[in-house]
This record gives structure tokens, sequence and C-alpha cells, in this order.
């Protein structure tokens, strides 16, 4: 067992406060923001703040395939986030940028998927066009793949151009705009599989981006002391 000394207990509990309160002012801003909205506008409390199945009748597992996609959109969001926080080098600077960018659109196209942005939002609400957004996504898609296509060369990018097949699969899927139960399956399924080749491809590159930058480390072996020995 490698001993901690007390400086790095507190280092570690005051670091541990700092994550707690960020956590803490989050949920505020959220509250807060729910509180502006039903004093604002006027919308009802609860539906910010009820699941979608507790507001409206249907059976528990209504969108249950569209609830799983999200979750693995945030899940790439979230393991980009986690593997810039872990890589502090120098030399990781453009690496760390890469893995920024991919979380943020990995988080704008699950916000998308969540909110229903491009087929409601934007049409409903503000005029646009759901063509116009479908259109500024593959945009800002390709402007990633130029920005960072140093480090797209570099990883494993197959699984990139897999996810890319199924969106666009399912983008034409969807143009066609049939109301039939069999092409709704090949629709949301090619995107569920982009999905999935999305994450893992972001899975991928931060495993490889942890173990170059622990191999980059030198390592250090741990010194025994009497209150390790014991």
């Amino acid at each position: 067992m490698i001993a901690i000394s007390g400086h790095e207990r507190r280092e570690r509990l005051r670091a541990a406060l700092r994550v707690l309160l960020g956590g803490l002012v989050f949920a505020a801003a959220v509250m807060c923001g729910t509180a502006g909205l039903y004093l604002a506008a006027g919308i009802p409390v609860a539906h910010l703040l009820k699941d979608p199945g507790a507001l409206r009748p249907g059976p528990w597992y209504l969108g249950a395939v569209s609830y799983v996609g999200i979750l693995l959109w945030c899940a790439a969001a979230t393991v980009c986030l986690f593997t810039r926080g872990l890589l502090r080098e120098p030399g990781h600077a453009e690496l760390r940028r890469f893995l920024l960018g991919s979380a943020l659109l990995s988080a704008l196209l699950g916000l998308d998927d969540l909110f229903m942005l491009h087929d409601q939002v934007a049409p409903d609400y503000f005029g646009v066009s759901e063509k116009v957004i479908v259109l500024a996504y593959g945009a800002a898609a390709l402007g990633y793949v130029v920005r960072f296509r140093e480090m797209v060369e570099r990883s494993p990018y197959f699984l990139l151009l897999v996810a890319g097949g199924f969106f666009a699969l399912s983008v034409g899927v969807d143009a066609m705009d049939l109301d039939d139960g069999r092409i709704l399956m090949v629709e949301d399924g090619a995107k569920l599989a982009g999905i999935t080749a999305w994450l893992s491809y972001f899975a991928q590159c931060s495993a490889d981006a942890i173990r170059e930058g622990l191999a980059a480390v030198p390592r250090v072996e741990p010194q025994e002391t009497a209150y390790s020995a014991q």
C-alpha cells in the first residue's frame, strides 16, 4: 500500500469539494432557469421537471431506442472530456483541443436528439427549415474534420467513416418521408448504428491517447515507508 501524506489527503479533499461546489452551482443554475421560465413565460413547472412519460399517457418503454441513442451521445462527450482532463502535458495541447471539439460536437448532436432541435424547435419556433439545420450540422462535422485532419488521420478513422455512412443512410431514408414501420426501423436502426460507431471511435481515440500519455510520463517507483510496511 502506498502511504498518503496528510498534505496530499487535504489536497484531494479540497479537489473533491471544488467538484462538489461546481456540481451544486450547476444544479442551482438549472433550477433558477426553471423558475425564470415559469415566471416569465408561464411554462408549467411540471413540464420542465417531470419525465416525459409521467406527463403523457403511454407505455413505460415509449421512446426507449431514442433514449438509448441519447445515452450514447452523452457517453461520447463524457469520454472525450474525461480524457482531456487527464492529459496535462504541454505536448498534448492539440490533442486536448481535438478532444474538446469532439466533446462539443457530440454534445450538440445529443442535445439535438434530446430536444428535437432540428425537426421541431427550429421549424416551429424560429421558422428555420429542418433541411437547413441538417446541412448546418453536416458543415460543422466537415469543418471539424478539416480542422483536426492530422489528428483524424492518425486515428482509427474508419470508425468515423462507418458512423458517417450510417448517418447518411438515416438522413436519406428520413428524406423519403414514408410512413411505414419497416422504413422507420431502417431509419432509426441506421441512426443508432451510427451513434454506436461514433462512440466506438472516440472511445478508441481516448484509450489510445491515455496509453500514449501514460507512456510519456516517467515511471516513479513508490518508496516504501514505515507506515506502508505495516
